[in-house]
């Protein structure tokens, strides 16, 4: 015992350090259900844009550093000293630099204070990234860069950044995504990574505008993490995708409590009952995303719903094997059609035949 009193002490010390240290560290990698909103720190005065992002409710902001004019400053000039600390203490801030200036940004971070409450785009290997974080008593969070849309080559370099532990890989290609490259990458972005996208400009996110129905078309695909200039309208669309989000979780837990799958031997219930089952995997797919899109949700919602509703409906006739032969206007229709078609159609040939007897009765004749 006398060996351990002095040891409690340090530990206990130990342990506060490492609890303040990782109570405000970023949570890019953490799994939520949740878009993340990173509004663009680099279109203008980088105060103005960081007081508009903090007031519309963004979770990060963007700012890119690089060494110009003697020193290390942000894309409007602002002296990285000045801004880092203030900057940080608002948002949680998400730093772009060069290659070449990874020490001088390291150091400007760890002066302000600020290494908890920042991650780092860092461009190159997976072993760039384990080099820059060395550069920090406590490895930061970063984001991996891919360039490519061949996704052969892609899929190699992504796996080599989850090995390095990577958060979040953004994806900066100029061309527009093929379908076998989304499902491929994102795939790979939905664990403990997020599949980013800087919509700022349309070279760096597959000639995407940044505007909500690209935002909604890159969140279905698998993205999670959007950069955009428009911070006040994507918070907005977060807000409907996660109302949206709920009422899909809702509709769900109601169906799974409330409905029964029937059996019915009846061939017309084969495709309610297959267009049930589609939609309870949809709204299962979707409801285990890292993050759902509103139009999405909205979707799988309204196929679910449906699709309970046309069983319902169908109740009697599933029963009385009945379903799928309701009279109706087009079938009517479509049955008068087919027998008329049919009756001039033998009317035609008995004409034809009577024709030849006669004609052959008389040859015989002669």
């Amino acid at each position: 015992m006398k060996l351990i009193k002095p040891l409690i002490a340090p530990l206990l010390a130990a342990l506060l350090v490492f609890f303040a240290a990782t109570a405000g560290a970023a949570d890019i990698a953490a799994p939520a259900p949740s878009l993340v909103i990173c509004a663009d720190g680099d279109g203008g005065d980088c105060r103005e844009l960081c007081e508009r992002a903090v007031k519309a409710g963004a979770d990060m902001l963007r700012l890119t550093l690089s060494v110009k004019d003697g020193g290390l400053r942000a894309a409007d000039g602002a002296p990285a000293a000045d801004i880092l600390g203030a900057f940080s203490q608002k948002i949680k801030l998400i730093i772009d630099f060069a290659p070449a200036d990874g020490e001088a940004v390291a150091d400007a971070v760890k002066s302000a204070g600020a290494a908890d409450r920042c991650a780092f785009i860092v461009r190159g290997s997976a072993k760039a990234i384990d080099a820059f974080r060395s550069l920090f008593p406590a490895a930061p969070e970063c984001i991996a860069v891919t360039g490519s849309n061949f996704w052969p080559y892609a899929v190699l370099r992504i796996n080599s950044f989850v090995s390095a532990g990577a958060a979040g890989v953004l994806h900066e290609i100029a061309n527009p995504y093929s379908i076998l490259w989304r499902k491929s990458m994102t795939a790979r972005s939905s664990g403990n990574m997020r599949a980013c996208a800087d919509l700022t400009d349309p070279s760096r996110c597959g000639k995407r505008e940044d505007t909500r129905d690209y935002w909604d078309e890159l969140v279905k695909d698998g993205f999670s993490l959007l950069i955009t200039a428009y911070p006040e309208l994507a918070v907005q669309y977060r807000e409907d995708s996660e109302a949206a989000f709920e009422r899909l979780k809702e509709k769900k837990a109601q169906t799974d409590a409330g409905f029964v799958l029937p059996e019915y031997s009846a061939s017309g219930y084969i495709p309610y009952r297959r267009n049930f089952k589609t939609a309870v995997k949809t709204a299962e797919t979707v409801l285990a995303k890292r993050a759902v899109g509103a139009s999405e949700a909205n979707e799988a919602c309204y196929l679910l719903d449906n699709s309970v509703k046309e069983i319902e409906r169908n109740r009697e006739a599933f029963e009385t094997d009945s379903a799928g032969k309701t009279v109706t206007v087009p079938r009517v229709v479509i049955c008068v059609v087919t027998v008329a078609a049919f009756v001039l159609v033998e009317l035609f040939f008995r004409r034809r035949v009577k024709g030849y007897v006669r004609k052959t009765g008389r040859e015989k004749n002669k």
